[in-house]
């Protein structure tokens, strides 16, 4: 028998005439409250807390927990970014509250480190120390040390120049938007770092560099240097290349580096500004990279061209002081000579002798019937100088006994005049106050000396008048003004009678006199000689 009742239909939403009806609910949303209503009352919030907190409940969530995270992290990285700000809230609040905590976690790793750089660092010195002590007795010690004291450099530093190398140890490939490693390689021997991590810490450098500092914010950072290491960096558009080098690169190095940087952004340009973390589309810049590891010792780099010019010119200059130098010690030597000669010489008296260049010119005073001081030497004896004597003839002799009286008045006059000294203005030929009161006792003291000549037939005297200059000028002035004043004193000694023949005025310029005076030392002397005249010759 049928049935009078026929199936209803499951609710179905009735769709929507227009947007406004999305907000309105429909018949099964309202069967829906109406049932939970009906099951568990006003008190169903209540029951849904109960049961979140319900032990049961977090065990369940518990069980799956790690399947989800993994899931979800398969699907996108928004795990990641969630849980970062809180995992690093977390590690900021653990070194605050315990700072020895971090230390003895990370204890295992830089313990190791510490160590190994110490021991790369006691090798290397081991290593240089060895070169030394193999080197400093061998003729290359003896050639470097030269070439130290020319470049100005000491003996140690110039060593460590050229021996230790400079080695291009690993190159680093790094994208540059995303900082993420590329592709790396290392030279042969070498234990490489882990080359992810060096990327990230070449990439947070240079982001520091970059936002710390205004004026480098346009630009990249290129090179990094701690102690021998040391880190070249060229920047490219989508991509960065790093080069880690033991020692001291040289210019070459860079030029390389640049050339590289530009040739794979030229060849993989479109892969580079579509990395996406895949490194195995790039494997093919391996090539590239091998470019730059680069090596060289100092001692492999080209020798400069000896500057032959210049020691050639430094020679000459050399060659020339010495010849200078030896041709001024034999002429001294000559000169030393030939005035001790004068003076070990009777009947000569050197006044003054001047040296110019190899021309000695001196002035003697010479007795009367002596041969010429030239007919005394020969020229050979003295060849390193040409010698000028210019004398001037003298009477020397005893006075005669006629008459012991007269003569022992004589001796004491001639003694006054020789005893007195005339006195003048600096630099001028203009006697003293004083001196002008000496000079009329000194022409009469020449008077009586004349008067007492005349009365003996066989006698007569020659007047020889000094100057003297003090020692502030030159010695072409002090010999100019001396000069001045014995030709002052002569002209009064004229003027008063003497005979032009019988008195010779020489200015003998100045004397290294350190204990007189230099008022005394300007000044002009007189010096009297009686002889007998030789009636045969007249």
């Amino acid at each position: 028998m049928a049935s009078d009742s026929t199936p209803q239909p499951p609710c179905e939403s009735p769709k929507p005439s227009s947007p406004s009806e999305n907000t309105t609910l429909t018949d099964c949303d309202n069967d829906y409250l109406r049932l939970r209503s009906l099951l568990l009352g006003d008190e169903f919030e209540d029951v849904l807390k109960q049961q979140l907190q319900d032990r049961s409940g977090i065990e369940r969530v518990s069980a799956i927990i790690s399947e989800a995270i993994a899931l979800r992290s398969a699907q996108d990285d928004s795990m990641g970014k969630t849980l970062a700000p809180l995992v690093n809230t977390a590690i900021e609040r653990s070194i605050e509250r315990n700072p020895s905590r971090i230390t003895d976690v990370i204890f295992p790793i830089l313990g190791p480190a510490i160590r190994k750089a110490v021991a790369a660092a006691l090798s290397n010195m081991v290593q240089t120390l060895n070169t030394l002590l193999e080197q400093s007795l061998s003729p290359r010690a003896l050639s470097w040390r030269i070439n130290a004291w020319r470049s100005g450099m000491t003996y140690a530093q110039y060593v460590i120049a050229r021996t230790v190398l400079y080695r291009v140890e690993q190159v680093f490939l790094i994208h540059r938007d995303t900082g993420l490693l590329i592709h790396s390689i290392a030279a042969e021997g070498i234990t490489a770092e882990d080359p992810d991590l060096v990327s990230a810490m070449l990439t947070a450098i240079s982001d520091f560099v970059s936002d710390s500092f205004v004026n480098a914010s346009a630009d990249s950072l290129d090179g990094i240097r701690v102690g021998e290491l040391s880190v070249l960096i060229a920047a490219g558009p989508s991509a960065v290349l790093a080069l880690a080098i033991q020692g001291t690169p040289t210019d070459d190095v860079r030029s390389q580096l640049d050339a590289c940087c530009e040739d794979i952004h030229r060849v993989f340009n479109s892969l580079l500004k579509e990395f996406n973390g895949d490194r195995d589309s790039l494997l093919s810049v391996d090539p590239y990279l091998q470019q730059c590891l680069l090596s060289q010792s100092k001692d492999d780099l080209p020798e400069k061209g000896r500057p032959w010019f210049g020691l050639i010119i430094v020679g000459l200059v050399v060659i020339g002081v010495m010849i200078k130098s030896i041709s001024w010690f034999l002429i001294e030597r000559d000169v030393n000579s030939f005035t001790h000669f004068i003076s070990q010489l009777p009947g000569f008296v050197l006044i003054r002798e001047e040296l110019q260049g190899n021309q000695l010119s001196v002035h003697v005073l010479q007795e009367n019937g002596r041969p010429p001081l030239t007919d005394s030497f020969s020229a050979e004896q003295y060849k390193y100088i040409d010698i000028h004597v210019e004398a001037t003839p003298i009477h020397i002799g005893e006075l005669p006994n006629n008459d012991p009286t007269a003569n022992e008045l004589r001796e004491k006059i001639i003694d006054s005049i020789n005893k007195t000294a005339l006195y003048f203005q600096p630099k001028s030929d203009v006697f003293t106050e004083h001196s002008l009161a000496a000079l009329s006792d000194l022409m009469g003291l020449i008077a009586r000396l004349r008067e007492s000549i005349k009365q003996d037939q066989t006698m007569d005297i020659q007047v020889m008048v000094l100057g003297f200059a003090d020692p502030t000028g030159s010695r072409s002035v002090n010999e100019k003004v001396s000069q001045l004043r014995a030709d002052r004193v002569r002209e009064l000694l004229m003027e008063n009678g003497m005979a032009d023949d019988a008195v010779i005025a020489w200015g003998v310029g100045s004397r290294d006199l350190k204990h007189v005076p230099a008022s005394e030392q300007r000044r002009v002397q007189l010096f009297v000689k009686a002889y007998r005249i030789n009636r045969e010759n007249i």
